[in-house]
């Protein structure tokens, strides 16, 4: 089944005003490689997805054609391991699966747009650190930046800003070696510190933390992810267990624990073991009340999250991580899952649960 057709491409090469829409850009003289892993996908998914993928990734809504990917490159993914396709909801809500060696689960696949503030961010953090570097002051500074900056950042009133704390604590008029400056209005959140290392012959800036949006991230994911749950249980398919796909654009900006965190509460313990060659991590986790996703009552039909961010870069890789919950109705074990990093059950404790990173490869994996 051809995707991009020949007319296709050419039409969209000459639609004026489409330049934005992920099709265009696929069907622009520069996205070849791009058609051609697409394509690919398709092929190797096959049906029943595949004549729903094509017509998705045929759409000028870049919502409807990036959940045309996110689909594929999942089933794609699932498929080198121990799950098939079986049936697509007509409506788009599911996908049927059936695990080799037994049991059927239902597949969410939910995907996410990053907003573009990547290249907005740079310019302006590097106009930051060019101002900051006229500052007065004795002592290198570390810059911490909460979000991303915007264009409209004003630097020269920051650089005065943190000159006036500067020469206030270097003449003892007032205390401590951290100071923030903040612009609700304008969403800037900036934390600096002296760092007690004199200025010599190098930058003044020593070092930048940030941006931080993992803690915008995140609340996204969970309203997704707990609507999926109730529509599910008021739905005509409650007997069925669950897996959620979580697809981004670009490999997600969360850090590994700040994940597990939000799927499985705080760990009582944490270990590194060794796994022939590899240390892999384990972590113990009681059956305390502890606010996370999997402890929710809701989902308790859910068994497992993949955690799968694009490569921007490289259309026939992702980055992919899964994580299985432990308190589900329906427990899976890692093997399901052979083709990338899973945090699975270990065993069971005297107070709980042990879960174990089983890294059969890094989570930066080849789709099909």
């Amino acid at each position: 089944m051809q995707v991009f057709s020949d007319r296709l491409v050419a039409d969209l090469q000459h639609l004026p005003g489409g330049r934005h829409t992920f099709l265009a850009q696929v069907c622009a003289a520069r996205g070849r490689r791009h058609r051609s892993a697409l394509q690919g996908l398709v092929d190797a998914v096959g049906e029943p997805l595949g004549a729903r993928g094509a017509e998705l990734l045929t759409s000028l809504d870049n919502r409807r054609f990036f959940q045309g990917v996110a689909e594929l490159t999942v089933a794609a993914l699932l498929e080198r391991g121990k799950f098939q396709v079986e049936e697509v909801d007509p409506d788009g809500d599911w996908i049927a699966l059936r695990k080799l060696g037994g049991g059927s689960w239902d597949l969410l696949v939910e995907a996410f747009i990053h907003r573009s503030r990547d290249e907005t961010h740079r310019a302006s953090a590097a106009r930051l650190l060019t101002a900051l570097e006229r500052t007065g002051g004795s002592q290198c500074l570390l810059v911490g930046i909460e979000r991303p900056l915007p264009a409209s950042l004003d630097t020269e009133e920051v650089r005065q800003a943190v000159d006036n704390w500067m020469a206030d604590v270097e003449h003892g008029r007032r205390q401590g070696r951290y100071a923030a400056f903040h612009d609700a209005e304008k969403g800037i959140h900036l934390e600096f510190g002296l760092t007690g290392r004199p200025v010599r012959s190098g930058p003044r800036v020593c070092g930048v933390l940030g941006p931080h949006v993992a803690s915008s991230c995140i609340p996204a994911v969970e309203r997704r992810l707990l609507d999926d749950l109730e529509r599910s249980s008021r739905g005509p398919r409650t007997e069925r267990p669950l897996l959620v796909a979580c697809v981004g654009d670009r490999p997600w900006p969360v850090s590994p624990g700040y994940l597990r965190d939000f799927l499985y509460g705080r760990a009582r313990t944490m270990a590194m073991t060794r796994d022939g060659e590899r240390h892999a991590l384990e972590a113990e986790y009681d059956t305390s009340p502890d606010p996370s996703l999997f402890r929710d009552a809701r989902a308790r039909d859910l068994s497992g999250l993949l955690w799968v961010g694009r490569d921007p870069s490289d259309p026939s890789r992702a980055h992919c991580t899964v994580h299985l919950n432990p308190w589900a109705r329906v427990v899976l074990d890692a093997g399901a899952f052979p083709f990338v990093p899973v945090f699975a059950p270990e065993r069971e404790t005297d107070s709980g649960v042990a879960m174990r990173w089983h890294q059969r490869a890094g989570p930066h994996v080849r789709i099909l």
